[in-house]
C-alpha cells in the first residue's frame, strides 16, 4: 500500500488479472462495475449487486469527499465539439486537502462520463509541461484504461506555471474545449506574458471554450484571472471547495 493515495487501492477481480484501483472504478456507476449493475437475466431479483470484499480499511462513508461525482470538470454541461482537453495543476501545493487524488478521481469520471465519438487528450502542469502518453484518445473504455495509470501516477510537486501547457495544449492538439484547473496563483515574473494575455493570443480567433476552475479551500487563494480568462473565452469559472466536509 505504499504511496498510495486517499481511495486507491489494490483490485483483484475474477479473472485472476490485479490492478491498481480507486473509488471511481466503484458503485453502480463505476468504471468496472457498471456493466454488471445494468445487466438483466438469470435467477436474481433486483439491481445486480456492486458490493466490493475489502481488507485494511474501511469505505469512506457516505458524504466525506468534498465532491460529488463530475462536479469538478462538468463537461456535459460546460463542453463544445467533440475534442476535449484538461490542463491540470500538479503543484506541490496540490497535496493539499487530497486535492490530487481528487482531480485525478475527478478527471476519469469526466472522461467516463464522455460519448465515445468524443477526444481527450490531458496535460499536468507545474513548472513544465507534462504531456499524456501517446495521442489524441477516443473517450472509450479501453482508452481510459490505458490512459487511466499516467493519470492517476502523476505525483504533485513543482511551481505553477500553466504557460507551456497552455501552448501545447493549443498549437498541438487543436481542442474545442480546454479545462484549466489550479488551486493557486500562477508564476508571474518579469518579462512573463500574463497568463491570460497568453490565453487570449493563443485563442485569437475565439474558436476554442476556455473553462476554468478554482480548486481550494479558500477562494481567494486562487488566481483572480480565472473569472475573466473563463468571461473573455466563452467559458464558465466555477471555484469548488476542496475542504473536507
Amino acid at each position: 500500500m505504499a504511496d498510495l493515495q486517499s481511495n486507491q487501492g489494490q483490485i483483484v477481480l475474477a479473472d485472476g488479472s490485479a490492478r491498481l484501483s480507486n473509488n471511481a472504478d466503484l458503485g453502480e456507476t463505476g468504471l468496472l462495475t457498471r456493466d454488471h449493475a445494468q445487466s438483466a437475466g438469470g435467477t436474481y431479483k433486483g439491481p445486480a449487486p456492486t458490493v466490493v470484499l475489502g481488507c485494511g480499511s474501511k469505505p469512506d462513508p457516505p458524504g466525506s469527499s468534498p465532491l460529488e461525482p463530475g462536479e469538478l470538470f462538468q463537461v456535459i454541461q460546460s463542453g463544445k465539439g467533440n475534442r476535449y482537453v484538461f490542463v491540470i495543476d500538479c503543484s506541490g501545493s496540490m497535496k493539499r486537502d487530497g486535492r490530487i487524488s481528487m482531480a485525478k478521481r475527478e478527471l476519469t469520471t469526466a472522461i467516463a462520463s464522455m460519448e465515445p465519438d468524443k477526444e481527450f487528450f490531458v496535460y499536468y502542469y507545474n513548472h513544465d509541461s507534462i504531456p499524456m502518453l501517446g495521442g489524441i484518445k477516443k473517450a472509450t473504455k479501453e482508452s481510459l484504461r490505458i490512459t487511466k495509470p499516467w493519470i492517476n501516477g502523476r505525483p504533485a510537486i513543482g511551481d505553477t506555471n500553466p504557460r507551456r501547457a497552455l501552448r501545447d495544449a493549443f498549437n498541438k492538439t487543436q481542442p474545442d474545449t480546454v479545462w484549466l484547473l489550479t488551486d493557486g496563483i500562477f508564476m508571474q515574473q518579469p518579462g512573463m506574458i500574463p497568463v491570460a494575455a497568453l490565453i487570449r493570443e493563443l485563442n485569437a480567433e475565439d474558436k476554442v471554450r476556455v473553462n476554468t476552475i478554482g480548486f481550494h479551500n479558500n477562494r481567494n487563494s486562487v488566481d483572480k484571472s480565472l473569472g475573466p480568462i473563463a468571461a473573455a473565452n466563452d467559458g464558465t469559472y466555477q471555484f469548488v471547495n476542496s475542504a473536507p466536509k
